[in-house]
């Protein structure tokens, strides 16, 4: 660069040769060589795969990628399937305990609805003057077909009902009136060839078979 000058003007200095020097020489890079590939696209990325040349690589490619996403598809359908019978399972043991429970319900709705009810009739006959005499003009009308021809009848009443009990034997010879405070209704009569109950609590006691009846359809239906 010794012959490197700088030539002023008007306007500024101009870079100049000294006369007899050599111009330098440009130094020019090297264009890359497009035919080598060089595997990088213009923004200096690698290039994307390439496509097939020919027929048979197309058909390859489309097979290749068919059984690629076939072989997905079965995999994530197993995955599918084994999730589904897990959630199946999971309703299956959810619906046993639901049929558990209400099963288990309906039975304690039976048991404590005969319950009310027995402890329902017993306590409304008992503190039913009404009812408590038409029981005792029905169980009188039951012994009376059921005792004709007896000779000596011991009639067990409440003591409640004595005087009532005495008027609907009436003058029948050797029938006699025994107020009972054990009993709580109705009428139990003895006789020599042995009893009839028509108490209040015989009754009940066929009440309450039926309601066990009635129960017991109730959990054989579950």
């Amino acid at each position: 660069m010794s012959g490197f000058v700088p030539i002023r003007n008007r306007s500024g200095f101009h870079p100049g040769v000294v006369p007899g020097a050599e111009p330098p020489t440009e130094t020019v890079a090297d264009a890359p060589d497009e035919a080598d590939g060089g595997g990088e696209g213009k923004d200096g990325q690698p290039e994307g795969p390439t496509l097939p040349a020919t027929e048979d690589e197309l058909q390859e490619l489309l097979e290749s990628t068919f059984t690629q996403g076939r072989e997905a598809a079965e995999v994530a359908l197993s995955d599918t399937r084994i999730e589904v019978e897990a959630e199946r399972e999971r309703l299956i043991r959810l619906r046993d305990r639901i049929d558990a429970s209400r099963t288990k319900w309906s039975e304690d709705v039976r048991s404590v609805l005969g319950e009310v009810v027995m402890v329902g009739v017993r306590s409304v006959i008992s503190e039913s003057a009404t009812l408590q005499e038409q029981l005792l003009q029905d169980r009188f009308a039951e012994i009376g077909d059921r005792l004709i021809g007896e000779q000596t009848v011991l009639v067990h009443v409440r003591p409640e009902d004595e005087e009532a009990a005495r008027a609907l034997v009436g003058e029948r010879s050797g029938w006699r009136v025994v107020p009972d405070p054990d009993l709580s209704g109705g009428v139990v009569a003895e006789t020599e060839g042995g009893k009839v109950d028509a108490s209040l609590g015989s009754a009940l006691a066929g009440l309450a078979d039926s309601v066990q009846d009635w129960q017991a359809e109730g959990m054989g239906e579950e």
